[in-house]
């Protein structure tokens, strides 16, 4: 990496944790989406898997909103939120699995909570029915309709994961071609960056179960139809990265997608793009979907809630909170 001021990546010791060991050894010799599995079922099997984490607690506000695009997005309102705080969330599931996107509920519920935040988790449109760009799309819709309902630009951190990463990354490159204004921060969880086919052989270890090459292969393909794989608007690893905001990248140690933000960021870093990663020893890909079964998907929540906080408070200056407070307090809900 350039020796760039703002660029840095360091590691991030895990604890010991048997419960988390059994479940990735049974992640391991139990895929969850086996080779050769239908779409239909990969979808089913995503959409069960809620079950496997908490249910929100009762004071969790969660309010259904209609994009302007048509997609569905969630405005999830944990008690502690900042009236003038908003996280956007862009949820991976390889682009194409998703629909309720009920697995990721209470992650993002915790991750607004820990960030003193309301959270807009965007509930985009799939491929292979709808292909790139409708979820890049969904995103932007969604980023309007908060600037449109009073948040300022500044004390909004996107945060996404998996594929959900690549989908932000790509909004963000529209915005900046736009000559919109940017959101205070990103932060990419395990993130999907780039589409071009993988092998097995770029697997440092044993295959990540959550992250089979031929499976993340397949799916880009269905989201990219007709689009090639290197074009700079859909592949951000292929693009000018500069005026991109501040990024945060967590990656677990033992996932295939690490080599993506560590790619990723020696390229923002040349863009002059301030961007951290942390290598978080020891985690497969989609650790922190696992609220119940990682303890370090707890410690990934609040480590994201305060990079939020951070973000927003830097960008805050005296007495534009208030300002920004009173006028999101005004604001249609």
């Amino acid at each position: 990496m350039p020796d760039t001021p703002g660029c840095r990546t360091t590691t991030v010791p895990t604890r010991d944790d048997p419960a988390r060991d059994a479940l990735f050894r049974n992640l391991l010799d139990n895929p969850p989406f086996p080779a050769g599995s239908s779409l239909e079922a990969q979808r089913d099997i995503l959409d069960a898997l809620q079950s496997i984490n908490p249910d929100l607690p009762a004071d969790a506000a969660v309010r259904q909103v209609t994009l302007a695009t048509g997609a569905r997005a969630e405005l999830v309102t944990p008690p502690e939120a900042h009236d003038a705080r908003a996280i956007l969330y862009t949820h991976g599931g390889a682009f194409v699995n998703g629909r309720s996107a009920g697995v990721w509920q209470y992650p993002v519920y915790r991750i607004a909570a820990t960030a003193g935040a309301k959270l807009l988790h965007v509930l985009h449109r799939l491929a292979p029915e709808h292909p790139f760009p409708a979820a890049r799309d969904d995103v932007l819709a969604a980023y309007d309709h908060l600037l449109r309902t009073g948040y300022d630009p500044e004390q909004i951190v996107f945060v996404a994961d998996s594929a959900g990463v690549n989908i932000a990354l790509t909004a963000l490159l529209a915005l900046r071609a736009r000559g919109a204004p940017m959101p205070a921060g990103l932060v990419s969880i395990g993130g999907w960056i780039d589409l071009t086919d993988r092998d097995e052989s770029s697997q440092e270890g044993p295959l990540d179960p959550l992250a089979i090459p031929a499976q993340l292969n397949a799916a880009a393909r269905a989201y990219l139809g007709h689009t090639d794989a290197r074009s700079a608007a859909a592949n951000p690893l292929h693009a000018d990265l500069h005026g991109l905001p501040p990024t945060l990248l967590l990656v677990g140690g033992s996932e295939l997608l690490k080599a993506d933000a560590l790619r990723f960021s020696d390229r923002a870093c040349r863009a002059r793009v301030e961007v951290h990663v942390e290598v978080w020893e020891g985690l497969l890909h989609g650790w922190y979907l696992f609220a119940n079964g990682v303890a370090d998907a707890e410690a990934t929540y609040r480590r994201v809630g305060d990079e939020v906080r951070q973000r927003c408070l830097s960008r805050a200056e005296p007495g534009a909170r208030a300002r920004q407070r009173d006028r999101a307090s005004r604001a249609p809900r």
